[in-house]
């Protein structure tokens, strides 16, 4: 389970500072497909970042797994990044000169995993999401739903219990849009952990739980069950 409690974040300091997140506290469940929506600026990309702790809290707690990662040192946080969370980005984030498999075994690669095991490894994954058959080609030959995919195939190639998925489908026109949320569903159902942000209330239904924020606080929860 992941747990925050009394969260605030703020950014700046005295008259012009911004409070992105104010005193909040939420328990999100294990193996379930949490969705967090609000418009721009309402906190919910930064409560993202701070769960996969690229940021950190100004004050109050966050546990994963009974360990509070508030407390962690700079070099056991970027470990923790490295094997327990998987990263989807709206902009993808991929390299555009390496090819589809050396984009999916980046992971690995920081974790000095062998290079005939990452790649088995990447295979299996492209495998997975239908798309093996571009390994070979370079990431900015790609349409946008494949970049999509090898993006996810990159978050889950070290087997993270963790997904945090920022705006997946912003770059995406409908059909690849539902595509993704599909595979994010069936992620989730694999009994993962995957936390989407986004402010599309379409693709906010595929969640188990429903998260609107507003202003920094969370105004709602519904269990979608």
């Amino acid at each position: 389970m992941i747990r925050l409690k009394d969260v605030t974040k703020e950014y700046g300091k005295s008259a012009s500072s911004v409070l992105a997140l104010d005193d909040v506290s939420i328990d999100i469940m294990q193996g379930k497909f949490t969705v967090i929506i609000g418009q721009s600026g309402c906190g919910k990309s930064t409560l993202m970042n701070l769960v996969g702790a690229i940021d950190n809290v100004t004050k109050g707690t966050i546990i994963i797994d009974d360990k509070d990662i508030t407390k962690m040192s700079r070099d056991h946080l970027a470990e923790y990044r490295n094997k327990h969370i998987g990263f989807i980005f709206q902009a993808f984030h991929l390299e555009p000169a390496y090819t589809v498999i050396d984009n999916v075994c980046l992971p690995l690669m920081i974790s000095n995993v062998r290079k005939v095991i990452r790649e088995k490894r990447g295979l299996e994954v492209l495998e997975m999401l239908g798309i093996e058959d571009k390994a070979s080609v370079k990431s900015n030959n790609l349409s946008g739903g494949q970049k999509q995919r090898v993006a996810i195939a990159r978050a889950l190639v070290h087997n993270p219990e963790i997904i945090l998925a920022d705006e997946p489908t912003g770059n995406l026109d409908s059909k690849n849009g539902l595509e993704v949320m599909k595979i994010l569903k069936e992620i989730a159902e694999s009994g993962k952990t995957v936390i989407m942000v986004t402010h599309n209330p379409d693709h906010a239904k595929f969640g188990d739980v429903i998260v609107s924020m507003k202003d920094g606080k969370i105004e709602s929860i519904v269990n979608n069950n």
